[in-house]
């Protein structure tokens, strides 16, 4: 189903002008008639960031009028997110550990899920003397590797993405947090010279199934990147690489913390002891859900 903002105008109000606290109903009307959770929520957010306002700056200027240019725009991100297009593109970002992060269709949406991956490496490398070498691969937004960079001050923190645009992405998020991390373009950890190695590999890698691809969200499946999702037939296509490289790459000593799907916790277990890590522990997130693997070379 396509939905169209002219099915909701105003009659009644003035051509150039439109009360806020209309907008917002409307644009609520619209995002229930979608199934949109939430629909409020997500109106009242529409309405305040075109309108370049708070949450309640839309209840303090619920009766001001506004101009029918601005409703219009209103109206066109109502639609968009109708249908289905995801409420982060667009407004343009997301939070993930309490910082906003720009993020694109180019990224990955960051999870809550992935905070469970930054506080294993916390835990792993706490107490270790700097400085600490970490490279976050698949870095997309560059989320991971900027909150690491400035929770583990002194830390020398890499990204590697295989997209030109995510990388782009990530270095503007970095500059907007003042992170010094450092960005690279290929494929895993293909981008850095051999002997080169790491204290620490952190990733959260595609690891879902391409069967599931019928069961997920339109707002993931239509509009996410693809290549950030889906790890092939089995999910597993990249981790396999992804481990059997992180072996070559880590010190000893050296951690790798992966994000998974909760039901590869067996499959990803023995890729980690087939090459050689020592698996600690698989951490589960706020859900109870098996998420991520930590393993040490040995």
């Amino acid at each position: 189903m396509t939905f169209s903002a002219r099915r909701h105008d105003i009659g009644s109000a003035p051509a150039a002008v439109w009360p806020l606290g209309d907008a917002v109903r409307r644009v609520e009307a619209m995002l229930g008639e979608a199934h949109i959770p939430n629909p409020r929520l997500e109106a009242e957010l529409i309405v305040a960031d075109q309108l370049g306002l708070g949450r309640a700056g839309v209840y303090v200027r619920w009766n001001d009028l506004f101009s029918r240019d601005s409703v219009d725009r209103i109206l066109d991100w109502a639609r968009r997110r109708a249908n289905r297009e995801p409420m982060q593109y667009l407004r343009g970002m997301q939070e993930f550990y309490s910082r906003s992060y720009r993020v694109t269709p180019d990224v990955l949406i960051p999870r809550p899920e992935t905070e469970t991956l930054v506080d294993c490496a916390r835990e792993a490398l706490a107490g270790r003397g700097a400085p600490l070498r970490i490279v976050d691969v698949g870095t997309g937004s560059g989320c991971i590797a900027v909150t690491l960079q400035l929770l583990l001050p002194g830390v020398e923190v890499w990204g590697t993405d295989i997209s030109r645009a995510a990388v782009q992405i990530a270095r503007s998020n970095a500059q907007t947090h003042d992170s010094r991390v450092r960005f690279l373009q290929g494929d895993l950890l293909t981008a850095f010279r051999q002997g080169e190695t790491f204290d620490a590999i952190v990733s959260n890698p595609p690891y879902l199934a391409e069967r599931e691809r019928g069961h997920l969200q339109r707002e993931v499946v239509d509009h996410e990147p693809p290549m950030a999702l889906f790890g092939g037939a089995d999910g597993l296509e990249v981790i396999r690489r992804l481990v059997s490289q992180a072996a070559r790459y880590l010190k000893p000593g050296g951690w790798l913390l992966m994000e998974m799907a909760f039901d590869q916790t067996v499959p990803v277990r023995a890729l980690a002891t087939e090459s050689g890590l020592e698996v600690v522990k698989i951490a589960q997130d706020l859900a109870r859900l098996d998420r991520v693997l930590v393993a040490r070379r040995c």
